[in-house]
């Protein structure tokens, strides 16, 4: 079987994970709490790969007993471990409440990094004077991920298109024997309006029509997802990392075959819901710490994206999955 070998499409130079400085930790206060930096913005990053990500660069550093606690907040977590080199406990606080959020603390002054699952919006990409967030000191690309279109598992319908899913989600559907399914209402689960999953989805699907006026809304991708798999006739639209029990829908746009989000079909952006993960910082990161941590995640950190389920930057042979949906031309065997 063809192996593919991809490289995401990233402006990005990637190079060999560097060697930790032993000083990074110098100076910090011994014997008291040290907040090292806060991440605010995407809950589609901030959930699971944010905590995974801080846990393995405080691991790379030396720091012991890493746990994570329960912030003041749903969706809010600080991690927390020990630097026995400096003597010191040592924190990072994560609050993941949507993108928007991300960006509106960055430009308050009340964090260090902006997490997004969409690019910066024209109106957020100036927080202070003199900063912009579209230069390459601001904008860092975390890794890939497909938007996933989820039903109830006992849904019948494998596939749908572009279309249709706006259809659905505008409430111009309201019934899914109008697009194949068994007779039976539809019941539409959405992000809320501080999410860039909200965002891409509100671009690459519903351009301008508007979502369903009793759409519910959720600020967790988990929650959503959980909510669809227990309601006969849900449809939603989550992370790729947070199918969980819903069942995934492949999806087509124009005369392209449907296709499912995978590292193959996500990767090379040929899925028409893919989409790139960022995580933004005020220009040039001040603090060392934030600056060792991006430089982390954009190497060493990449295995954690691949572990929670994103796609990561790095170059690898891929067995493509779902191979006999491949059109003919990407095998060198026949679809069956």
């Amino acid at each position: 079987m063809t192996l593919f070998f991809l490289r995401c499409c990233f402006l990005a130079v990637f190079f060999s994970a560097p060697a930790f400085a032993d000083d990074l930790f110098d100076g910090l206060r011994a014997g008291v709490p040290n907040q090292l930096f806060r991440i605010d913005g995407s809950n589609t990053i901030g959930a699971e790969l944010a905590p995974a990500l801080v846990m393995a660069w405080m691991k790379q550093h030396g720091v012991v007993g890493v746990g994570i606690s329960s912030g003041q907040q749903s969706n809010e977590v600080r991690l927390r471990g020990f630097h026995p080199d400096s003597g010191t406990e040592v924190t990072v606080d994560i609050a993941a409440h949507g993108s928007g959020t991300g960006f509106k603390a960055l430009a308050a002054g009340s964090t260090d990094i902006a997490a997004a699952s969409r690019p910066v919006k024209a109106k957020e990409s100036q927080p202070k004077p003199g900063i912009d967030l579209n230069n390459a000191e601001s904008e860092h690309i975390v890794g890939i991920d497909g938007l996933a279109i989820i039903v109830h598992p006992d849904n019948p319908l494998s596939a749908l298109s572009v279309e249709q899913l706006r259809r659905l989600f505008s409430g111009d559907i309201k019934d899914w024997s109008e697009v194949g399914g068994v007779k039976g209402p539809v019941t539409v689960f959405a992000r809320d309006e501080n999410s860039g999953t909200w965002d891409s989805f509100e671009s690459m699907v519903l351009g301008d029509a508007l979502l369903r006026r009793d759409a519910e809304r959720f600020e967790s991708n988990n929650n959503l997802s959980d909510r669809v798999a227990e309601t006969p006739g849900a449809i939603g639209f989550v992370g790729l990392s947070a199918v969980r029990e819903a069942k995934l829908v492949a999806v087509s746009a124009g005369d392209v075959m449907a296709m499912y989000p995978g590292k193959l079909t996500v990767a090379t952006e040929d899925y028409p819901l893919s989409r790139r993960l960022y995580m933004y910082t005020a220009g040039a990161p001040a603090n060392r710490f934030v600056a060792d941590f991006l430089e982390f995640v954009a190497t060493r950190g990449q295995q954690q994206v691949d572990q929670i389920g994103f796609v990561s930057q790095d170059v690898q042979p891929v067995t493509p999955e779902n191979y006999a949906r491949l059109p003919q031309g990407l095998s060198n065997q026949p679809v069956k």
